[in-house]
């Protein structure tokens, strides 16, 4: 069951590296597979198996923009996986990353949030993936228009020195976004924080940066 599972997943792979193929023909490749190896679901419930197997379910989901779904396939294999006695953190923050996408794709942000801390948490800090994850809640604090709470999560972002740097370009990028805000009065600060993220964001001060709004997205686009 698990050789079956992972050689399933390892074709859809290799599929999806190839440019012939839609988004369409990839997600009934990932269903089919599923369909394949259900008859093992019932009897093989290993890490190895689990992973292989509901990452499959993942990628048909996330294919056809079903966010519900990836959000209940998500459920169902954390909940497995946190069974087991000996489970990669890295696999089961993947997952719970995926359900913070589905939540936020469903406009539920304060969700997606909560399982996002959770696969941070996961993560190893100051790793290249865990400042990845930072900086998705970081643009989802600014969505939400947190922009105090987003300011804390950059200034601790800024001073984890004894971790590899956070990348210089996301860090100009998301202390100019917090600058604009100060600059429109969005954000009140002091003038030794101002300095901080004036001297963390340059040389991208003068960066047109769109209006932000909880009902406006295109902040994304500029990040």
């Amino acid at each position: 069951a698990e050789q079956a599972a992972d050689d399933e997943y390892c074709a859809f792979l290799f599929l999806q590296n190839q440019a012939t193929h839609s988004a369409q023909s990839l997600a009934k490749h990932a269903k089919e597979a599923c369909q394949k190896l259900q008859t093992h679901a019932q009897s093989c419930s290993t890490s190895a198996f689990v992973l292989n197997f509901y990452f499959l379910k993942l990628q048909a989901a996330f294919l056809e923009s079903e966010w519900e779904a990836v959000v209940q396939i998500s459920n169902q294999a954390t909940q497995l996986l946190n069974r087991k006695s000996i489970s990669s953190p890295a696999k089961i923050s993947a997952f719970f990353l995926s359900k913070a996408l589905g939540w936020a794709n469903l406009g539920h942000l304060d969700q997606a949030l909560e399982a996002l801390n959770t696969a941070i948490a996961d993560e190893v800090e100051g790793s290249p993936n865990w400042y990845r994850l930072q900086e998705m809640k970081l643009t989802w604090l600014l969505h939400q228009d947190k922009y105090t709470a987003a300011l804390e999560l950059t200034k601790n972002l800024n001073l984890k020195n004894k971790y590899p740097e956070w990348p210089q370009e996301q860090k100009r990028l998301y202390n100019s976004v917090l600058l604009s805000l100060t600059d429109s009065g969005e954000l009140p600060i002091s003038n030794r924080v101002k300095g901080m993220l004036m001297a963390n964001c340059l040389p991208f001060h003068s960066l047109y940066l769109p209006e932000m709004s909880s009902s406006n997205l295109d902040i994304q686009a500029a990040l």
